[in-house]
């Protein structure tokens, strides 16, 4: 109950104005990237605005291309950053050593910006691969093809109005994006290491 002003005490006067203002509601609904499939493109300019409130399940699926012209490429990312080490939300990346490529999986903790984990599943050019980024209060859980790993999440904070981007604006493009989606109130959490590049 609102009482103005308390039946305890007497009044002190008028009150000229009062409101209360609440944030923008949290997501519920499943949130889906449009216009998928879509070729990656190394792009300044977000694709959309995304929240990551815990529990929560990125799952995607990608094909890369037929040619890895770099040592980095990437599927997608999510920050408000141009591609920050110290920012990194969640993104995908692909590593090319000398003809040979393997997924470098990326959500920040509260301590570390660039916190990841490889699954390790050897890729092919051309090759299409289903996987998720799942977050819980305790544990972060990358599932690439049938590899899967994970790293204590960190006391991690909830990030609203993250600009999603398919591909990093500092990382050439991997290849297409088949399909994108958030699923809230819910993780699939079982270990990692912390991004270096």
């Amino acid at each position: 109950s609102l009482y103005t002003s308390s039946p305890a005490f007497p009044p002190a006067g008028a009150l000229t104005a009062f409101g209360i203002n609440y944030p923008n509601a949290d997501p519920a609904a499943p949130y889906s990237l449009d216009n998928t499939p879509l070729t990656l493109a190394q792009d300044p300019v977000a694709d959309d605005t995304v929240s990551l409130i815990i529990p929560y399940t990125i799952s995607f699926s990608f094909t890369l291309a037929s040619a890895q012209p770099t040592v980095w490429t990437n599927v997608f990312y999510i920050s408000n950053s141009p591609d920050d080490a110290s920012d990194r939300n969640a993104a995908v990346y692909i590593r090319n050593q000398g003809g040979v490529l393997s997924p470098h999986m990326v959500s920040r903790t509260n301590t570390h910006g660039n916190a990841g984990c490889d699954p390790s599943i050897a890729l092919a050019l051309g090759g299409t691969y289903q996987g998720y980024i799942s977050v819980s209060t305790t544990t972060v859980t990358m599932k690439l093809g049938g590899a899967t790993c994970s790293y204590a999440s960190g006391h991690r904070p909830n990030k609203r109005n993250l600009n999603l981007y398919t591909s990093s604006p500092a990382h050439a493009p991997a290849g297409t994006l088949n399909t994108f989606s958030i699923q809230y109130n819910q993780a699939t959490p079982t270990a990692g290491h912390l991004g270096c590049f």
